[in-house]
């Protein structure tokens, strides 16, 4: 399932740092800075690096999880609520209200859910 708003909100974010990369350029040119630099390459390198680290993170958590036989695994170090199966393991993450508005909980019948709270 892809969001097209997220798609549509990137590419607006991209063209911003595009435009911005000229400028930015010219104000390092002039305190002494020879060589080019992309802030949309920068931005565009550690989204990428973060979105490999929480993708590395949730492997690990699942292949030790595998490892000790157990069915799943809950964790909090990503700050956004997840529920989700990793090969055959169920892995939740609990989230941050704080920040992402988001947690994970246990039903009355022993079901996890994810909830997200979005000023609604």
């Amino acid at each position: 399932m892809t969001k097209k708003w997220l798609a549509v909100v990137g590419d607006i974010g991209y063209q911003w740092l595009l435009r911005i990369n000229k400028p930015l350029n010219l104000t390092l040119r002039f305190v002494g800075y020879k060589r080019y630099w992309s802030l949309s390459k920068f931005m565009k390198d550690n989204v990428k690096n973060a979105v490999s680290f929480v993708n590395e993170f949730e492997m690990v958590l699942s292949q030790e999880a595998s490892r000790k036989s157990y069915n799943g695994v809950i964790c909090g170090h990503i700050h956004k609520a997840e529920i989700k199966k990793i090969a055959d393991i169920e892995y939740m993450n609990c989230g941050d209200w704080v920040e992402s508005c988001s947690a994970i909980i246990e039903t009355l019948d022993g079901k996890f859910e994810k909830i997200e709270d979005y000023g609604q």
